[in-house]
């Protein structure tokens, strides 16, 4: 008999050819710490492929002729191609510490069935303006006009939710910050956990993941590769710092991110910019 987890969701891993090297790392990580894992599992990315003994893993490739097609259109062709009405969204660099807390999983996915309204489970705290409604005493409703409130953090998603809310042209970082104007004025709620806590998928968020810029994160990814006896030529990729604040995005690279915000929202994409903007006031006062 199968789970309900397997009957109502499906696992999406979100990455791409360029961080095939993480992989081995990332199944090991899940399949140690999800022992009764039964949901089909879909790995994205561009042409590359990939298999695990004990997993329903299929990766997924919509790019086999390298036209560079963009994250949220392989996104949205995936969606279409799932049968299940549940989403459990990873990204591939979240390298699973402890078990998997199956409770608090179905515990979402159950309200999410219960109340058409809602988008979203993040089993991370989003900061901004958020609340307790009552529907779960571990998690707040994000407020509207929040920041992140699309956000990349561990989720349950309702699928047409997530449809809905991405774009074609997106990527990862921009669907964050820009696709969450596209949430202004829609009724569709969307819950992050409380005071921080890390629910259901626990990964070092504090260094944000296994690869910041492209680049390892030594403390993250080091003690994994000896834990599940794997190598890796860390130098080859090079190895990032610890602060999170570390490098600046090139003058290029702003521009180029604030133009891709105005395609995907429009003038909703002015709303980042105040608030770029006065945070950088605040700092400096």
């Amino acid at each position: 008999m199968h789970s309900q987890l397997k009957q109502d969701c499906a696992l999406v891993i979100h990455s791409c050819d360029a961080y095939s090297e993480i992989w081995p790392v990332f199944f090991a990580a899940l399949k140690d710490n999800w022992l009764d894992c039964d949901v089909d599992i879909y790995l994205n990315t561009e042409t590359q492929s990939f298999k695990v003994d004990g997993l329903n893993l299929v990766t997924v490739n919509q790019d086999q002729f390298g036209k560079g097609i963009a994250w949220g259109k392989r996104l949205l062709g995936l969606m279409k191609r799932i049968d299940k009405p549940y989403i459990i969204s990873l990204f591939d660099d979240f390298l699973i510490e402890s078990p998997v807390n199956t409770k608090t999983l179905k515990e979402c996915l159950s309200i999410l069935k219960k109340d058409k309204d809602i988008s979203a489970f993040y089993f991370l705290s989003i900061p901004g303006a958020n609340r307790s409604d009552g529907i779960h005493p571990d998690f707040n409703l994000l407020e509207n006009f929040t920041d992140y409130k699309i956000n990349s953090a561990p989720a349950i998603w309702r699928k047409s939710s997530l449809m809905k809310f991405t774009g074609e042209n997106d990527n990862p970082w921009a669907w964050e910050v820009f696709g969450t104007a596209r949430t202004y004025f829609e009724k569709e709620k969307f819950y992050c956990a409380k005071n921080n806590e890390q629910m259901v998928f626990k990964y070092n968020y504090a260094l944000g993941g296994a690869i910041r810029r492209g680049k390892w994160v030594s403390s993250v990814i080091t003690p994994m590769l000896q834990k599940y006896g794997l190598t890796l030529d860390l130098n080859k990729r090079g190895q990032a710092g610890e602060s999170l604040n570390e490098g600046k995005h090139s003058l290029k690279w702003k521009l180029k991110f604030l133009l891709l915000g105005y395609e995907m929202v429009g003038a909703r994409s002015v709303v980042f910019i105040i608030r770029a903007i006065l945070q950088k006031m605040r700092k400096v006062v």
